[in-house]
C-alpha cells in the first residue's frame, strides 16, 4: 500500500517498478551499458545469459 500511495504503483507492478528504479540509479552513476548495469540485469534475469563472470 505504501508504494501505491507514494508512487501510484499497483502491487502487481512493484517488481518492474523497483527494477526500473535500480536501472535508472545505476545508469546515472555508472552509465547505461556499464559493467554494473550488465551485472544487475543478469542477476534480475533481464540481461543476456552468459557463462562469463562479470
Amino acid at each position: 500500500d505504501v508504494f501505491q500511495d507514494l508512487f501510484g504503483v499497483e502491487p502487481s507492478e512493484l517488481n518492474d517498478f523497483a527494477i526500473a528504479c535500480c536501472q535508472e540509479q545505476i545508469e546515472g552513476v555508472y552509465g547505461d551499458r556499464s559493467l554494473e548495469q550488465l551485472r544487475f540485469e543478469r542477476e534480475v534475469g533481464i540481461g543476456p545469459i552468459s557463462n562469463i563472470d562479470l
